[in-house]
């Protein structure tokens, strides 16, 4: 049985086209690895913090009003508001925040443009001293399908204000389709086929 040359073409072109894009990487922080009191620069890499100091269960952290979602150690806003910037543009930010006064988090895009904000459900949330209803570890999250490069997390003026635990965001996918090894293999034999139908008709 002969193969048409044209109809394998058109295959092989779908082929290419049902690739498996890269999908976007999740990255989880959860800052055990900082001593207490350290600052927190740019020791994580392709993220860089400004205005932000590790506090540790049972030295600088008062665990019992602040406690860490995971492990002992979280951070802190120092001075001022926590910055956060990013290598490579990302799609989403979360993290769990303990807090003494009203937090708001901002998103900025590349030209240092606001494109998306979140603000804490409650005044406090701390365990014994929080607002009626509150819990520590509030969530919140941002996203902006376009790409975020700053995040800025501000409470009080001059910091201390906050804790922050367990800080995950997703890098934005990548437009460069990969194929996946099952689509290579069917493309493999398509061209296979074409080939020896070429040679059948010479």
């Amino acid at each position: 049985m002969r193969l048409d040359f044209r109809f394998i073409a058109s295959l092989s072109v779908m082929l290419l086209l049902f690739v498996t894009a890269r999908p976007a990487e999740a990255v989880l922080a959860d800052f055990e690895q900082f001593s207490d009191l350290e600052s927190v620069t740019n020791q994580i890499g392709g993220v860089t913090f400004s205005n932000a100091i590790a506090l540790q269960a049972g030295l600088s952290l008062n665990e019992f009003e602040f406690p860490p979602r995971s492990g002992s150690t979280v951070l802190s806003d120092d001075f001022g508001a926590m910055s956060i910037l990013f290598s490579t543009k990302i799609t989403s930010f979360s993290a769990y925040f303990t807090y003494l006064t009203q937090l708001t988090i901002t998103a900025f895009d590349d030209a240092d443009v606001m494109v998306a904000s979140a603000t804490s459900a409650f005044d406090a949330n701390m365990v014994f001293s929080g607002d009626l209803g509150s819990s520590a570890n509030e969530l919140l999250t941002l996203m902006h399908g376009s790409g975020i490069r700053r995040v800025s997390i501000t409470g009080f003026p001059d910091g201390g204000s906050f804790v922050m635990d367990d800080m995950s965001f997703d890098t934005a996918v990548s437009t460069v389709p990969t194929p996946s090894s099952p689509a290579l293999f069917a493309l493999a034999l398509a061209l296979l086929a074409a080939h020896r139908g070429v040679r059948r008709r010479s």
